[in-house]
């Protein structure tokens, strides 16, 4: 058996894609919604296929920010640290939708202040667990 094969979705996709979508207990209609490229302009679908081209799978995928953690200067008061988080807050935003980027995550614990602060602020708190697949490009990697 040979190795699958890649492709980006075809216009021809949509209608089968669609009522796999709407026949499985398992895909959120929120995930469906934001792999739209009216969500999320840098989706694309990923299509695998057989060797005789009947399609394994098909997977949206789209770029998300993340902002990987803040550095607060210990000698600032809590005003000016909130002024701060929605300044870097509003920042990140402009700065990833020119690349197309709708979505910014960051990792935190609930308990912490600043979480409180983000979903006071319009980040939403993810009841799912966070798969992480962390890799270099090198030449000839899989």
């Amino acid at each position: 058996m040979k190795e699958p094969t890649v492709r980006i979705a075809a216009e021809k996709d949509a209608e089968p894609f669609a009522n796999w979508i709407a026949a499985s207990t398992q895909i959120p209609v929120e995930d469906v919604k934001a792999s739209l490229k009216e969500n999320n302009p840098t989706s694309v679908t990923l299509v695998i296929e057989d060797e005789r081209g009947k399609v394994i799978l098909a997977a949206p995928t789209y770029a998300v920010a993340m902002l990987g953690f803040i550095i607060f200067n210990p000698e600032t008061t809590d005003l000016e640290r909130g002024k701060g988080l929605a300044a870097i807050k509003k920042a990140a935003q402009a700065f990833w939708a020119m690349h197309g980027v709708t979505e910014i995550d960051t990792l935190t614990r609930e308990d912490y202040p600043v979480a409180q602060w983000a979903m006071r602020h319009g980040f939403e708190l993810e009841s799912r667990t966070l798969l992480r697949l962390t890799y270099k490009k090198s030449a000839g990697s899989n």
